[in-house]
């Protein structure tokens, strides 16, 4: 892997992580067009530098969340109250969330075998393009993530489960789903971003196993650090971006962009 290379999935990664297009489904199609498909260390040092863009960009919010989640036992041992209501509350919408991403676990070679096909990537892309049609419409609830409801945590995490199929967006799937269940925007966002942390790290760990195995290339340091900087810093500028266009209700962009990019993987697929 070459220097260049390296900068170009950092920067795709970086952006795609957190821009409701699918990173899963670019990075299949950049590995197609390149003929370069990352080695293992190399994608989790990725995933490594989108998790600490996220907890760069919501410092504040995951201390609370820690805060609680430490404070949770002695709380209860002592039947005191929550230092903070909200965060206590979202921390509980959050495990529930997660728990359907279990299921992933027994299915995880099949799902990593769909990389290499371009017409599902298509498919998979349109239906993120059709979601974010809706997220725009669904985008005036008033719900938070201190009420948000056992409901609203299921859905979301049920919505996350299905997008580990490349070309379903992750972040574009969660937030829609979060906005249909009438939560406000601004806490939309917080909530999807927040709850890819947990996500983000199982994938690096499940992957980490296979990039110890097979080592790592002292030849290729520097490609591997350049490419995680610039991931680390695309997806902190990614997630500002996201929060501006979600908050101006202007997330049909990225939708046009889907179906577009779609239209070109089964023009590629036909021709």
């Amino acid at each position: 892997m070459t220097i260049p290379i390296a900068l170009l999935f950092g920067l795709v990664q970086g952006l795609t992580e957190f821009l409701p297009v699918s990173s899963s489904g670019h990075l299949a199609i950049l590995s197609m067009l390149t003929l370069d498909n990352t080695d293992l260390f190399f994608t989790v040092l990725l995933h490594v530098a989108t998790f600490l863009a996220v907890c760069v960009a919501f410092y504040k919010d995951i201390w609370a969340l820690l805060r609680e989640l430490i404070l949770f036992i002695p709380d209860t041992i002592r039947k005191r109250p929550p230092r903070d209501p909200a965060y206590r509350h979202m921390l509980g919408m959050m495990i529930l969330s997660l728990l359907p991403l279990v299921l992933v676990v027994f299915f995880k070679d099949r799902i990593e075998a769909l990389f290499t096909t371009p017409w599902l990537i298509g498919l998979s892309l349109c239906v993120t393009a059709v979601l974010l049609l809706f997220a725009d419409r669904y985008g005036n609830g008033t719900k938070t993530v201190g009420t948000m409801t056992v409901r609203d945590a299921v859905i979301i995490g049920l919505v996350q489960m299905i997008a580990v199929i490349p070309g379903i967006s992750r972040s574009g799937a969660t937030l829609t789903a979060a906005l249909f269940c009438g939560m406000t925007r601004e806490d939309a966002v917080k909530y999807s971003f927040v709850l890819s942390l947990p996500t983000i790290l199982a994938a690096a760990v499940l992957e980490f196993a296979g990039a110890a195995a097979s080592g790592i290339d002292s030849a290729l340091l520097l490609p591997y650090a350049a490419g995680f900087v610039v991931a680390a810093v695309t997806g902190y500028f990614a997630i500002g971006l996201v929060k501006l266009i979600s908050k101006n209700g202007k997330l049909k962009i990225f939708s046009f962009y889907c179906a577009a990019l779609a239209a070109g993987l089964f023009l590629s697929y036909l021709f």
